[in-house]
């Protein structure tokens, strides 16, 4: 099973095993803005979620992984080795649930951050 979150400081090197927990085992999800629930419609997400009905911002939530400062950093700046680990997150969280996924992420570049998208309908 997952292991318990935990606490992610600027010092150590967070795995991609670690960013999942977290993505799964947030307690800190609140109501999707208007602006990024209009992000993951143009990215397509909320079909990802939910193919069967409207996307209604109302069935979305969302949390920024806590990220580590290289980790944040080498997004911002392309970093190969970096965009390689959150592909491989993105795969993990998605093979980690079936059927369509109830947790999607959303990479922010430009901020070097990393949305957690919980479908809740």
């Amino acid at each position: 099973m997952y292991k318990i979150y935990q606490k992610i400081t600027e010092s150590n090197n967070t795995t991609v095993e670690q960013y999942v927990n977290q993505a799964f085992f947030s307690k800190g999800f609140k109501p999707i803005t208007n602006e990024l629930f209009n992000e993951i419609l143009e990215e397509g997400f909320a079909e990802e979620v939910s193919s069967e009905t409207e996307p209604n911002i109302k069935d979305f939530l969302y949390d920024t992984l806590n990220l580590s400062d290289e980790d944040s950093k080498g997004l911002r700046e392309f970093n190969d080795a970096t965009i390689n680990k959150f592909n491989s997150f993105d795969i993990l969280l998605k093979d980690k649930q079936e059927g369509y996924p109830k947790i999607v992420d959303f990479i922010d570049y430009d901020l070097g951050k990393v949305y957690i998208i919980k479908y809740i309908a």
